[in-house]
């Protein structure tokens, strides 16, 4: 224990000497900063040698790390060697793995993506089935980390996972191999149907995000096109230096792209157009929605600021933070948050006020709508700060419909189409799929067999305890559900409402199985209401908004 303890003097007095050498800038917060490392390394160190229980040092240690920088912004994260793939798959993409996403539900994890030609699509895992094992271990006593860190691994290992087939019900074990997992920032780019218009889907900024867009584009402008659309909805960003250079492509060279603000001197930045431009006159419109966050607030804020795109869609997710990743000692990490960022305008998006966090109840607030500021773009239209990107024209088809948002809540659209009889192989490819009247009938009975119903938000406190109350008195079900069909929305009159945007819906998720991830893209820009918009902005009013001549 001496020997250990020397050590720990030893780390503790180099923590000192870095802080003594560093005190011309952190005079006022010196001592402070001083005697509560040795207040900590004192707890540390008591706990160790005397807690009833021989604690686990790392353990401790994380635990402590961990609650220090929950208290600042949930972007500042510390990564032990445990957890190291991690902080590598945020920059380059690529992780070891079977090439899934997952959703927990109840008890079971059920399989809500399937990457195309890697191990679980290999192994012949779909859409919807359910894991209900990993190896010996048991799905339903596993956080969501250990789950995912269980299936992860090394690539070329494998990993053994108990299913709950999505079809039939039953259960089938299957030992899948890992493989080196790096997803496309651009899984698909093409020619909207019927238009000379180009769409690329952006859906990361990694370090290849700005080469792919590239690529993409220069392949469309072959193609003839007039117009882009850049879909960044459900991006929630990545490298700011890959947003930068997706702008550069777009603006003149010298444009002002963002500015970083921090506290030490490397972080306090302007980024400008520095390289020669791919077309700065083709007509942009960019797509965002409430997932739309930092690197693709960055694209959109800046070419919104420049006047060179219009914005459509939701307005943004509001995070206008940047984190760096450091080397810690013994392979460890830390993402911390190192500045602001500021569009052209001068604007900063972030939403939520970390710096004011209740240090009571740990509740952060909303930028304050008094300090909220309003900000011009080159050619002098108003943008605000504090509230993400608000866009330009505003198309949200399913806002404020508690019915069609309760059917994605409770998995009501995931579980029909995994339960469907629709052969998912022979769907039309090239993002004609038309679903048939039939199909959405089948869509309402199904509903009526599992019991849907719809609640607004003044019935989801009641509807809790209904649940609750049907679990813990079965018998009484049947009354239950017949005051919940008195209550509720009613299906039928929400159906025939909602029936054009159901089959919509229905039939993107059901080209989705089909595991054809282009034909899936197609499909989308085909019949999505946003695009639609999309086309008809660059038709009638895109030179208005942006005060063209």
């Amino acid at each position: 224990m001496k020997k250990y303890w020397n050590n720990a003097s030893k780390i503790t007095l180099a923590l000192g000497v870095f802080i003594l050498t560093s005190a011309a800038y952190y005079k006022d917060t010196l001592f402070e900063v001083t005697k509560n490392i040795e207040i900590f390394t004192d707890v540390y160190r008591n706990l160790q040698e005397a807690y009833v229980d021989e604690p686990e040092p790392g353990f401790l240690m994380k635990k402590a790390i961990d609650a220090m920088l929950a208290s600042l912004d949930p972007y500042t994260v510390y990564y032990p060697e445990s957890r190291i793939e991690e902080a590598t798959f945020m920059q380059t993409g690529a992780y070891g793995g079977v090439g899934i996403n997952t959703k927990r539900r109840n008890d079971l994890v059920y399989i809500t993506d399937v990457y195309d030609g890697f191990g679980a699509d290999k192994a012949g895992i779909l859409i919807g089935d359910a894991i209900v094992k990993i190896g010996d271990k048991w799905i339903k006593d596993l956080t969501d980390d250990e789950s995912a860190m269980l299936i992860k691994g090394q690539p070329g290992s494998t990993v053994t996972l108990t299913l709950k087939r999505g079809k039939t019900g039953l259960e089938e074990t299957l030992d899948v191999k890992r493989e080196s997992v790096k997803n496309k920032d651009v899984p698909f780019y093409g020619v909207v149907p019927d238009s000379k218009t180009g769409y690329i889907l952006l859906e990361g900024f990694t370090q290849t995000a700005a080469s792919e867009v590239r690529e993409a584009f220069l392949d469309l402008k072959k193609q003839d096109i007039n117009g882009l659309i850049l879909d960044l909805r459900g991006n929630g960003g990545g490298l700011l230096r890959e947003a930068v250079s997706i702008v550069n492509f777009f603006v003149p060279k010298g444009s002002p792209i963002v500015e970083t603000k921090g506290r030490i001197a490397e972080w306090k930045n302007t980024y400008m157009a520095n390289a020669e431009p791919l077309d700065v006159n083709i007509p942009l419109i960019v797509l965002i929605d409430d997932h739309s966050a930092s690197a693709s607030e960055i694209v959109s804020g800046s070419l919104q600021d420049l006047d060179r795109a219009v914005i459509i869609g939701k307005e943004s997710f509001g995070k206008g933070l940047v984190q760096q990743t450091v080397d810690l000692a013994y392979n460890t990490k830390m993402k911390l948050t190192v500045a602001k960022y500021y569009t052209p305008s001068g604007r900063c998006v972030q939403r939520l006020d970390y710096s004011h966090r209740d240090q009571k109840t740990g509740k952060v607030d909303a930028v304050d709508e008094q300090k909220i500021q309003q900000f011009k773009t080159k050619k002098g239209r108003p943008v605000t700060d504090g509230r993400g990107v608000l866009p330009d024209v505003t198309v949200d088809t399913e806002s404020g419909n508690a019915w069609l948002d309760n059917l994605h809540k409770k998995f009501a659209l995931f579980d029909f189409v995994t339960q469907s009889t629709i052969d998912f192989n022979a769907i039309d490819t090239l993002g004609n799929f038309n679903l048939s009247q039939n199909d959405l009938e089948s869509f309402k009975t199904f509903l009526e067999k599992t019991n849907f119903f719809a609640i607004g938000e003044e019935l989801k406190l009641w509807d809790e305890q209904a649940e609750l109350l049907k679990k813990s008195k079965p018998e009484l079900t049947n009354e239950i559900i017949t005051l919940q069909k008195k209550v509720y929305f009613e299906n039928n009159k929400e159906f025939e409402k909602n029936k054009s945007t159901l089959k919509y819906l229905l039939e993107r998720e059901m080209v989705r199985r089909s595991g054809n991830p282009r034909a899936y893209s197609r499909q989308i820009i085909h019949y999505d209401p946003v695009v639609k918009k999309s086309l008809e902005i660059f038709s009638k009013d895109y030179k208005k908004i942006l005060m063209l001549p």
